[in-house]
């Protein structure tokens, strides 16, 4: 083992006063109090969502809302204004899903009633991100589950390991997956985590320490930009783009595979930075609009929105 791995090791977790190592099953607190860890392969406990309580009898596992999925944030909404149209959409990526019936929100958003809890979460797993004009997909505010990335995980790290020691403190993830780059598939170190609203609030609140560097916990933002990668546009993406390509580094229409070492031009308002830089005047612009139209108006932060976003494919 080389030291670099060995210092990973020595230091994977640090949440509160209390530090989790990787290379033991205990736990040891800064008085050196120490005690066993349970199998870090172990499910959480089954726990039964109907049952009687005093004289209250709960006849189902879960409500209609259950069954609502809302999509936020689209880019164009006047196109998915009529239920036909929603649904066409709808079928395009997941026929199979059963649909009570879909309608069009005041703000520009959609709501789409499933017949099962099981058919929404379906929906929510499959529906790719370019769908229904990047709208942010998610159930009724106030329940369901949240998205958050764990910015600066060494590669090295099993994600799986992380996911049992969060766990350990009380943070059950229902999903965690390490990102990798698009064009070489080489993992980086960012990690997407799913959880329910209990313990996303533990989780925004943990510091995580890993190889002696403090890693970033951030909530996923709820309005994006689609960029095509094709052409370098907004608001669509390269599988259904028609237009010239273009090169995100340097506007030229020169094979977009191969490393760009021109000098650096913008696609979209001929700036010196790539159509990828969320500086972009035009990136700005676009993400304004997108905000407006949020059901949850999302405020823009006054310093320079700059930083207001991740160009999202």
């Amino acid at each position: 083992m080389d030291q670099t791995h060995a210092n990973l090791c020595d230091n994977i977790l640090e949440c509160s006063n209390t530090v989790v190592s990787d290379n033991c099953s205990s736990i040891q607190n800064n008085d050196g109090d120490q005690c066993d860890l349970p199998n870090v392969n172990r499910c959480s406990s089954d726990i039964s969502d109907s049952g009687v309580y005093g004289e209250s009898v709960v006849l189902s596992q879960y409500s209609d809302v259950d069954k609502i999925l809302v999509v936020d944030n689209i880019c164009n909404a006047a196109e998915f204004s009529s239920s036909q149209r929603i649904l066409k959409e709808i079928n395009l990526f997941c026929s199979d899903v059963k649909i009570d019936f879909a309608y069009s929100l005041a703000k520009g958003g959609v709501a789409i009633h499933t017949q099962s809890k099981e058919d929404r979460n379906r929906l929510l797993n499959v529906l790719p991100a370019e769908s229904f004009g990047g709208g942010v997909k998610h159930p009724p505010l106030g329940r369901g589950e949240h998205v958050a990335y764990i910015k600066g995980v060494d590669t090295s790290v099993d994600v799986q390991k992380l996911a049992s020691l969060f766990l350990d403190k009380g943070i059950e993830l229902s999903y965690i997956r390490r990102l990798t780059q698009r064009f070489t598939g080489k993992p980086i170190q960012v990690v997407r985590v799913k959880c329910t609203e209990n313990s996303f609030g533990k989780l925004l609140n943990t510091k995580l320490v890993i190889n002696n560097n403090t890693c970033v916990i951030e909530k996923e933002r709820l309005v994006k930009v689609i960029r095509c990668y094709n052409c370098q546009r907004f608001g669509h993406i390269a599988r259904f783009c028609t237009n010239v390509v273009k090169c995100e580094f340097c506007a030229e229409g020169h094979n977009i595979h191969v490393t760009c070492a021109r000098d650096v031009h913008c696609a979209n308002c001929g700036g010196h930075h790539p159509a990828s830089s969320s500086s972009c005047p035009a990136y700005i612009k676009r993400y304004e609009i997108i905000a407006t139209q949020h059901t949850e108006y999302l405020h823009l932060p006054t310093s320079a929105k700059a930083c207001c976003g991740e160009t999202s494919n």
